[in-house]
């Protein structure tokens, strides 16, 4: 190939890359955009709520019973416990506040049906063993509880439409003490008068209470949790007198426990307000 050729074709290239250079400056530049892809819907905690529960509760009593008489044989302070389950039922309302994503924080109170009844069997002298009376007489005593009402707070973390959530506050509850005297053979421990006679005493307690569940929203407006509380109602004291116990004076029977309640329920619950918001 000549000199001539060879600069010829040179001249040829760079006219092309030239054309081809010019062409790209003309052409107009990228255009970036937003993605407009809406928002995963995320479902909205916040709002006031009404529902129900049901479960069952074990009821727990643990202390001491003295009963106190003239005489030598009195075995005090007697140890006692008792331990009684009882379905539970009743309603709650509450309302939460969603905070941020995951957390939501809400307050709750409900109140609770139940028929819990614990019984001990007390001896009324030191040659009594069990509740049979063999002259000397027995006492039975029962702890009973009609309700349970709990006011608390809640703290849960969200995944959208299920929370894990803690909760604890007060406790309230109606206590019943039953004292039932058995003493039909020879009277009761040192007195001769032969007697079945019965006492009772009750109040209304404050304690606390704390616990955990889940929840899970099915619905816009409907959900569904399962939830375990612990309660403590402190220690309760009765005290039963017998005024003809013994010639000597007044006798009877006092008994001081502490009570606890271990709850596990199921919950259903309406919510009201709109549906779940785009975040």
């Amino acid at each position: 190939m000549g000199l001539e050729m060879k600069k010829l074709l040179i001249a040829v290239a760079v006219i092309v890359l030239g054309a081809i250079g010019a062409h790209a400056a003309d052409l107009p530049a990228p255009i970036y955009t937003k993605s407009t892809v809406p928002a995963e819907p995320v479902f909205n905690w916040s709002g006031f709520y009404v529902g129900g529960d049901i479960g069952g509760v074990s009821q727990h009593a643990s202390g001491d019973s003295n009963f106190f008489q003239p005489g030598p044989l009195n075995p005090n302070p007697l140890a006692l416990s008792s331990s009684s389950g009882s379905f539970i039922g009743g309603g709650h309302l509450g309302y939460n506040w969603q905070v941020s994503r995951a957390w939501v924080l809400g307050i709750e109170g409900d109140v609770q049906g139940l028929n819990a009844t614990g019984t001990s069997c007390r001896r009324l002298d030191l040659s009594i063993t069990g509740c049979t009376d063999l002259g000397r007489g027995f006492a039975t005593i029962e702890t009973q509880t009609k309700w349970l009402a709990t006011v608390r707070g809640r703290l849960g973390w969200t995944f959208d439409r299920f929370m894990v959530y803690g909760t604890g506050g007060a406790a309230f509850g109606d206590v019943r003490t039953n004292v039932n005297f058995n003493c039909l053979i020879s009277g009761c421990a040192a007195s001769s008068l032969s007697l079945a006679t019965s006492g009772s005493g009750g109040e209304t307690r404050t304690g606390w209470v704390a616990g955990a569940g889940i929840e899970w929203a099915f619905t816009s407006n409907w959900t569904v949790r399962t939830e375990y509380l612990h309660a403590d109602l402190g220690k309760a004291t009765n005290t039963t007198f017998l005024q003809a116990c013994y010639l000597g004076g007044p006798c009877g029977l006092s008994y001081s426990r502490d009570i606890t309640y271990d709850m596990g329920r199921v919950g259903l619950s309406y919510k009201f307000g709109g549906p779940a918001a785009a975040r």
